[in-house]
């Protein structure tokens, strides 16, 4: 039997890698990457719902892309199913559905670093994040 742990960073893993390989605009590809490093802190500063909500409104596709696959991972079945359940729950459900919004984007930013950093073409990826 898996951890819901390693459900989420299977998830994430076959959803970022499969991105990398559709997509290699590179304007895509660097909001992806900024909203899946930003996003975990943006919803521990504003919270889960005012998160989604401001996402939403940047009308971005790597932005809703990413969103998409955060719902996913969490099996709803689309952004607007999990918006509305961040606006409609009772506050111990408001709750775990953050702290599960927050054990997902980790993975995510954790893959995407693995995944995108490579273009990035600084040299921090090839030396593990270390400072030159």
């Amino acid at each position: 039997m898996r951890t819901r742990e390693q459900e989420w960073a299977q998830s994430a893993y076959e959803r970022v890698r499969n991105r990398d390989r559709e997509n290699k605009d590179k304007g895509w590809r660097d909001k992806y990457l900024s909203l899946a490093r930003g996003f975990p802190q943006l919803v521990k500063t504003s919270g889960f719902a005012h998160a989604i909500a401001f996402v939403l409104s940047r009308d971005e596709k790597a932005y809703n892309d990413f969103l998409q696959d955060v719902a996913a991972t969490l099996r709803f079945k689309s952004v607007s199913q999990l918006e509305e359940q961040a606006r409609t729950a009772s506050l111990p459900e408001y709750t775990r559905l953050t702290r599960q919004v927050l054990g997902v984007s980790q993975w995510y930013r954790r893959y995407v670093d693995i995944f995108f950093d490579k273009d990035s073409g600084d040299g921090e990826a090839a030396e593990g994040g270390m400072g030159r």
